[in-house]
């Protein structure tokens, strides 16, 4: 069963009776930001922030990461992992203020980045400009598969955005005592092809780029995007119980509604992302 709760929402919008509710759970996601290339009055950069069991997983790290973060009373050392899809500005360009926030916070345990391998350069410059040292370990890795607590594991897959080297991200809850409690996938930023297709087939929720209405699908391929239209599509092949419309362009902004309309012509359970959803896996 899912349930889905606002937080906050620049405008109230209508959904089902039956996938609203204020229900807690030990497993949820909170969408921080959902815009695509550049903020907006209403909407942050890309970042979704995942809890399971006391584990904070952080989906990218766009702009303003933090004040979102912030907003919704959450400290930003409770974060335990950090999962970037690729190194574009609006998904990467909040993680060194993020870091030294945790820093100046005093934080101790580790934490661990899983990212395409020019992410080093980038925080190490970073630090090195602005004088800035963590006082703690920061493991960073290249995508691999890997468990964290042996009840979260995580599985990269590549996806296709134009030249640049960019993964999404399968994360498996496991039930105690064994067993699957839930599955996600994020894409981050792609245009729909085969690289990704089988890494995602089975996964109960999904949130894929859907920068773009279905009236653009060249302009989305040309620029390494989606339509909220084959994102639905993607949706009903693979079995998902729920898709998320994410990375939406800001030419939208004064009708979500009609993106996730024309998505629920394909997949029903088909929702726009808005800023302070949070969904219960």
């Amino acid at each position: 069963m899912f349930y889905i709760h606002f937080l906050f929402t620049l405008k109230p919008y209508t959904i089902t009776e039956e996938t609203l509710a204020i229900e807690m759970s030990d497993a949820w996601i909170m969408f921080l930001g959902t815009s695509a290339g550049v903020p907006s009055k209403g909407r942050g950069l890309p970042s979704i922030l995942m809890q399971y069991r006391g584990k904070y997983l952080l989906f990218d790290a766009g702009e303003g990461v933090q004040l979102s973060l912030f907003r919704y009373g959450i400290g930003a050392s409770k974060i335990d992992a950090i999962l970037i899809t690729h190194l574009h500005g609006d998904h990467v360009f909040g993680l060194p203020g993020l870091i030294q926030t945790m820093g100046m916070e005093s934080r101790i345990k580790p934490l661990l980045i899983i990212s395409p391998p020019q992410l080093k350069e980038f925080l190490e410059m970073s630090f090195r400009t602005t004088g800035f040292s963590p006082g703690f370990n920061i493991e960073l890795l290249e995508p691999s598969r890997i468990e964290i607590n042996n009840y979260i594991t995580v599985t990269p897959f590549a996806t296709c955005h134009g030249e640049v080297l960019s993964y999404g991200y399968l994360v498996e809850g496991m039930a105690t005592g064994g067993g699957k409690r839930f599955s996600l996938a994020y894409t981050g930023d792609t245009s729909p092809c085969d690289k990704y297709r089988e890494s995602v087939k089975g996964a109960e929720v999904l949130i894929h780029d859907s920068t773009f209405s279905g009236d653009m699908g060249e302009e989305a391929i040309a620029f390494g995007h989606s339509t909220s239209i084959q994102a639905a599509a993607l949706a009903k092949e693979i079995g998902a119980k729920v898709l998320f419309l994410f990375h939406i362009s800001n030419r939208y902004s004064d009708d979500l509604y009609a993106l996730e309309k024309e998505a629920r012509r394909f997949f029903p359970m088909s929702y726009v992302a808005r800023d302070g959803m949070k969904f219960y896996l």
